[in-house]
């Protein structure tokens, strides 16, 4: 991510402290509904499971690059040099002058 709302002070900070908060909550999620399967198939055929394993935690790391705030114009300019864009704006400017042209 670049540009915009991403140059604002501690950005990364706060954006790996919510994505940490989510990775937990998943996780914490999926350790109680693999619990439950566990015990379920327990209780119903007196005997316990090992095929689910519980997932281990997950430690979330994001990085600020310290050129963010030239990215969005490398993207760009990396886009502009490519053929595909040259063919886009070459038909937008074919279908222009085609409807200029049945207007006049």
């Amino acid at each position: 991510m670049s540009g915009g709302s991403t140059l604002f002070k501690n950005f990364d900070r706060r954006l790996e402290r919510e994505l940490q908060r989510r990775v937990d909550e998943r996780l914490q999620r999926s350790n109680s509904s693999v619990s439950n399967f566990v015990v379920n198939i327990h209780f119903l055929f007196n005997l316990k499971l090992f095929l689910f394993k519980k997932p281990k935690p997950i430690k979330v790391n994001v990085t600020n690059n310290m050129a963010q705030e030239h990215t969005v114009w490398l993207g760009g300019s990396t886009f502009a040099s490519m053929v595909i864009y040259f063919l886009n704006i070459f038909s937008l400017i074919l279908n222009l002058l085609f409807i200029l042209e049945k207007n006049i």
